[in-house]
């Protein structure tokens, strides 16, 4: 579809339905421009946390991670290990480049592929290693506010 076409497409949807709904034109225009159907993130990548090695960097897609929700995209070389640590707040994780090794107390580790996701609940000991080859790159998910603690200290 031609993105003129997708534009008045969208317009006349949001037309429509603020019609139906009972609002005026002007205000599903005003709202329309206020609220943009696409939102494009451009993360500002940042190093992770200091018990991690350098070569490991962070960026926040979504929320704020010091008072909820949120969603951090984290990206790694290839022949990379993040340390053993958990957090309070359970986790989501995607894998979006690489294939990364997985470790978890009490199972086999598992490598996870591009698409791959695992959940893991609050206060679970886990480590990462992205393997040899192609960096990695995965999305995580955290429910309640971002909290790191090493199950090692920093050396």
């Amino acid at each position: 579809m031609h993105t003129s076409t997708a534009r008045s497409l969208t317009a006349a949807l949001l037309l429509s339905a603020a019609a139906v709904l009972g609002s005026s034109s002007a205000a599903a225009e005003t709202s329309a421009a206020a609220s943009p159907a696409v939102e494009i993130v451009k993360p500002k990548w940042e190093p992770c946390l200091p018990f991690v090695p350098k070569g490991c960097e962070v960026a926040l897609v979504k929320g704020d991670y010091t008072k909820g929700a949120s969603q951090i995209v984290y990206r790694m070389p290839a022949n990379f290990a993040v340390p053993e640590h958990w957090h309070t707040s359970s986790e989501r994780m995607v894998v979006m480049a690489g294939k990364i090794r997985m470790s978890y107390p009490g199972q086999k580790a598992e490598v996870l592929e591009v698409g791959d996701s695992t959940r893991a609940a609050g206060k679970v000991p886990h480590a990462a290693f992205c393997l040899r080859g192609t960096p990695c790159v995965v999305m995580v998910e955290y429910e309640l506010p971002f909290d790191a603690t090493p199950v090692a200290p920093a050396k």
